[in-house]
């Protein structure tokens, strides 16, 4: 199964890409608050096995190719009608390799 860490988008986009089917963690849900450092958001992906998935600019790069992530600009995604897009965009990168490949490489892609 693909496993997603989720921050900074919208609850109604974390309820479609679990509509699609995909195990996601939303940093909102767990108690990871915008005021936790970007680190603690990196270092929860890592230790948990999945791609971090957010629209946060700063905490995309704060990975430093230290987990697989998925940037997402936020003017791609912010209106309900455009979550099917980013279902549809997410599938076409995770078809590129096995989610355990994807892990490995700390791969790093933008939706836009």
């Amino acid at each position: 199964m693909i496993k997603f860490y989720v921050d900074n988008l919208s609850r109604d986009a974390v309820k479609a890409l679990r509509n699609a089917g995909f195990d996601v963690v939303y940093s909102a849900e767990i108690g990871m608050s915008t005021s936790i450092k970007d680190k603690e958001h990196v270092k929860y992906a890592q230790q948990e096995s999945r791609i971090l998935l957010t629209a946060d600019t700063r905490l995309a790069k704060e990975c430093n190719y230290e987990c697989s992530v998925i940037l997402v600009h936020e003017l791609t995604i912010n209106k309900p009608k455009r979550y099917g897009y980013l279902v549809k965009e997410i599938s076409k990168i995770l078809n590129l390799y096995p989610f355990e490949e994807f892990l490995k490489l700390n791969l790093f892609f933008v939706i836009s």
